[in-house]
Formats: structure tokens, sequence, C-alpha cells
């Protein structure tokens, strides 16, 4: 049996505009790897970051608790003042967040430089 990738990530800040981008690859579930990624995000917002990047494109897989994570940064960044947007998305993520209507509520961007300039 083989094992299934578990969420990883890279963080990546962007002086102008500012923005702070998250890579994610793997499977976006309900590990403790994905609950900890989402404390990695509150934390930056907490530290002041106002403008994140979702960036899909390696995401193999995404559950409906990776939906609610997403849903989760969406809203803290929402209630500090600040801006979440999502890139890269395959059409299987996306048709999970029309689905929550995340897609029509997240700004969505076909490449992460294109939703690092949307904050310019």
């Amino acid at each position: 049996m083989s094992q299934r990738p578990i969420v990883s990530y890279e963080r990546i800040e962007h002086d102008a505009p500012r923005a702070l981008v998250y890579r994610l690859a793997g499977r976006l579930h309900g590990t403790p790897q994905c609950f900890a990624f989402l404390e990695d995000v509150r934390d930056d917002v907490r530290d002041g970051h106002r403008n994140v990047v979702l960036d899909l494109a390696g995401l193999e897989r995404m559950n409906s608790t990776g939906v609610g994570i997403v849903a989760a940064c969406f809203t803290s960044l929402r209630n500090a003042g600040g801006t979440l947007a999502v890139s890269g998305v395959d059409d299987s993520i996306r048709t999970l967040l029309e689905v929550v209507c995340l897609w029509d509520m997240i700004p969505h961007h076909d490449t992460e430089a294109e939703a690092v300039a949307s904050f310019g």
C-alpha cells in the first residue's frame, strides 16, 4: 500500500506589493499537518500580514476538511481587514470551492504572479 502524500507548503514573502504566498503541495485533508498549516496562516495574520495567496497548483486533492481550512484562512484574513486570494486551482478543487460558494467570495487567479499583483 502506497503512502498518501501529506500536505507540504512553502512560505514566500513579497515586498512589492506586500504579500505572503503559501505554495501548497500534496493533499489538504484533516491531518495534523493541515491544521498546523492553518495555525501558521493565523499566526501570520496576527503578526500583521493582510495580503495572502494560497497557491494550490501543487495540490493533488482536497476534501471537505481542506475546504474548511481554506474557509478558515479566508475568515481570519477578512476579520483582520485583509484579503485571501487563491491561484493555480484545478477543476476538481474549483468544483469543491464552488459547491460551498467560496469561489465567488475568494479572489482567484490563474497564476501566483497574477494573484500577488492583484494586491498592488
